[in-house]
């Protein structure tokens, strides 16, 4: 509801071969993926790639809601210049 707060409680886990729901730890095998994945997002017009998943980055809560505050002004001012939004405000790579 847009007049309540919301509460987010979050503990950070070391991932095992079990758990598929922790945030991404990039492997050194995965940089290949990673490069396809940031050149596929790059030629995809108006979609822009933010947070951890759309980074594919370990974020702290912090950098992640600065970056969100980030991407909003830099959403607006490419918008009121008439320019093209990038995929990523952020480089993932």
């Amino acid at each position: 509801h847009p007049e309540q707060p919301a509460i987010d409680r979050r503990w950070h886990i070391e991932a095992t071969i079990v758990e598929h729901d922790a945030s991404p730890i990039r492997m050194v095998e995965e940089k290949d993926l990673l490069g396809k994945y940031v050149a596929l997002a790059e030629a995809t017009k108006d979609v822009s790639f933010v947070g951890r998943l759309g980074t594919y980055r370990y974020l702290d809560m912090d950098v992640t809601i600065r970056e969100a505050l980030d991407t909003a002004a830099a959403f607006k001012a490419h918008r009121e210049a008439g320019t093209d939004v990038p995929a990523f405000m952020s480089a993932p790579l």
